[in-house]
């Protein structure tokens, strides 16, 4: 048997051992092995082949008790006639383990570092911005939504009384000379048709004591005298935030509304978060009248569309709870620019 041409060491292996999974892919064709001497044979040439690594640490790995069968087992059967004992690699073998010498892929802790500083710089640049974007679509979307929520209120009030104008009804329009009865009657409208939570007892409570102009270079500093106004309305808190009062109208005025939509939270700016406009006759919802209306360029008088523009622009005592701002934002289809 030692004149036999061995196959590479792959290759003996895997035909000269039954059925282990590691050495048994590939061919199962067998070399018929009838001695142990023809095994100690072939790891005595692979012992000596020390600068083979690939080879070593492949018989490194499969060096385990190993038992030859005449039946075999699998589809790597053996047709050796007798049982082998298990063996081992000769005393004094080569092992050499490379494992160590592996290296994987990962970024330095320096690596991982620069690149957290570079993601923090660049999410305090755009943050504020993105915040104050967000929240000024949030202030948008509240407008409309509360100009549509007090409308239908105010349609639902003429239907249930069966009337045509708010002039008609019984709670928002006030046909005594008592002050006082046109914001109880504000209340009442309130608590009919609004999903109140909680009666404002004092300005604190409701709304923010400092509201700064709706641009920030004009009359900037000034406060709009709140306190005077939230004596003359019936306020409540709404179930979704919003902090509103109303005083019903009279011969004089038409009934009014004013309202911070996220309630004494900041920013407490004119025409962000706080707004006002009437209750007309006709049941519409805004602050200029409608003979007024006509002409949204007619600059004449305060009370114009032009005019009423302007006095949210302004900013100056005028203004008031944002006074000017929600006639601004329908003409610019409540898109707050300003």
């Amino acid at each position: 048997m030692g004149n036999n041409h061995y196959p590479p060491l792959p290759s003996l292996i895997r035909e000269g051992v039954i059925c282990h999974p590691e050495l048994c892919s590939g061919s199962c064709k067998m070399l018929k092995y009838s001695e142990q001497s023809d095994v100690n044979e072939m790891l005595k040439q692979v012992q000596h082949d020390v600068n083979n690594f690939q080879k070593l640490t492949y018989l490194q790995n499969m060096i385990r008790p190993l038992t030859f069968s005449r039946k075999g087992r699998g589809k790597c059967a053996s047709p050796f006639t007798k049982n082998l004992a298990a063996f081992t690699l000769a005393e004094g073998a080569t092992h050499i383990d490379t494992s160590n010498n592996v290296r994987r892929a990962a970024f330095t802790l320096a690596e991982v570092l620069i690149t957290l500083g570079i993601i923090g710089v660049v999410a305090a640049l755009t943050l504020p911005s993105l915040i104050a974007n967000y929240q000024k679509s949030q202030f948008e979307a509240g407008v409309k939504k509360m100009s549509s929520v007090v409308g239908q209120a105010v349609t639902k009030l003429m239907a249930d009384e069966g009337v045509n104008k708010i002039t008609e009804t019984s709670l928002l329009y006030n046909s005594t000379d008592d002050w006082q009865k046109g914001i109880d009657l504000g209340g009442e409208f309130l608590d009919k048709y609004f999903n109140v939570v909680e009666e404002c007892t004092e300005l604190e409570q409701c709304f923010g004591t400092d509201y700064k102009p709706a641009l920030k270079n004009s009359a900037d500093g000034y406060d709009p005298p709140l306190g005077g106004y939230f004596s003359d309305y019936s306020c409540k808190i709404l179930a979704d935030g919003v902090s509103i009062c109303v005083r019903a109208g009279d011969e004089s005025r038409p009934a009014n509304v004013y309202f911070d939509l996220n309630g004494k939270r900041s920013p407490n700016r004119q025409g962000y978060d706080i707004f006002t406009f009437n209750l007309y006759f006709d049941g519409s919802v805004s602050e200029v009248d409608p003979k007024y209306r006509v002409n949204p360029d007619d600059n004449s008088c305060d009370n114009s569309v032009a005019g009423r523009v302007n006095i949210c622009k302004d900013g100056g005592p005028s203004a008031g709870y944002g006074a000017g701002c929600f006639t601004y934002l329908q003409q610019n289809g409540y898109k707050i620019d300003y």
